[in-house]
């Protein structure tokens, strides 16, 4: 059974779309639904292409770099695995990929304004450990952490790069 934080990380047999996705990530690489008919990735998962509908998916290995497009402060956790991570920063990354237009077969596909490919992921330190939620702000570059899940899954997860940040960079008030 795969686990994260101790904890069991239950992905149902029946559940395709996300069992492939974390047996995608189990390389170590981050590797996100492509589409073959109108050259668009997206996230989250599905059955097909949010673009141009095709069922045609398959998987493209990405770079693993972006920008924290949003992020909050864990400071109640439900999950008794967070319990002793209190103040654990989550954050919404948007991904380097897919800003702009990409071509497709015949068409040029431009993603609509204000999409992106996103995730959502925790802000670890590169021992594996939360980082210190004053440390993360909103504009901070990221880059790809793997967590090795075991039984061939892996998560998502980031770290602070060392790159300068996209424009004011801007953190919770009191964080």
């Amino acid at each position: 059974m795969p686990k994260w934080l101790d904890a069991e990380v239950v992905i149902p047999d029946n559940d395709h779309e996300n069992r492939r996705f974390f047996e995608e990530q189990a390389g170590g690489q981050l590797r996100l639904p492509h589409c073959q008919s109108c050259d668009m990735m997206h996230y989250p998962v599905r059955p097909m292409c949010p673009d141009c509908r095709s069922a045609d998916i398959d998987y493209k290995t990405v770079s693993g770099k972006g920008t924290i497009h949003s992020y909050f402060v864990l400071t109640e956790p439900i999950h008794p695995a967070f319990y002793p991570h209190r103040d654990a920063p989550v954050a919404l990354i948007e991904l380097d990929e897919q800003r702009g237009v990409s071509k497709g077969g015949d068409r040029t596909v431009q993603p609509a304004e204000f999409r992106a490919l996103r995730l959502v992921g925790n802000i670890l330190r590169e021992d594996g450990s939360f980082e210190d939620p004053a440390q993360v702000g909103i504009g901070k570059r990221v880059q790809l952490k793997m967590m090795d899940l075991g039984d061939g899954f892996g998560l998502p997860q980031w770290t602070l790069a060392d790159e300068p940040p996209e424009g004011r960079v801007w953190q919770v008030p009191g964080g």
